[in-house]
């Protein structure tokens, strides 16, 4: 239910998988995070569900999604659904980036996409913020 209200405050859709990947599967991808350890979709699929959401830390719309994104987390990591952020700022971007997540103390992984690969992938618009729900 926390999904669909995810969804509902984004005005986002709920796929069974991304409508950009082919053969029904989501593209898989390997990012830094703000620590500069990769990540990759692929080691958080599986049973889970997955909220992949991308914004900027340039506009207060995208940074007014993120605590609602570390609610949905406490109320839904245990039943099996991730989230992930993905930041499509630039690099000269990045310290404010760094420091409005480690500011949030966000419990997932924050990643980016600097050179707005995987956003393009799965948004080739690349309007942000934009939410993607991987899964069941």
């Amino acid at each position: 239910m926390a999904v669909l209200r995810l969804a509902a405050l984004l005005g986002v859709m709920v796929l069974p998988s991304t409508p950009a990947a082919a053969g029904g599967e989501a593209a898989d991808f390997t990012l830094r995070d703000i620590d500069g350890q990769p990540v990759s979709l692929g080691d958080s699929l599986g049973e889970k569900v997955i909220v992949l959401h991308f914004w900027t830390a340039c506009y207060a719309s995208g940074q007014a999604v993120m605590p609602h994104l570390k609610t949905l987390h406490d109320e839904l990591a245990d039943s099996g659904v991730a989230i992930i952020a993905v930041s499509v700022d630039v690099a000269r971007d990045e310290p404010r980036v760094k420091g409005f997540a480690r500011a949030g103390s966000y419990p997932f992984p924050v990643l980016l996409d600097q050179s707005t690969e995987v956003v393009t992938t799965f948004n080739p618009r690349k309007v942000v913020p934009y939410t993607v729900v991987i899964g069941k």
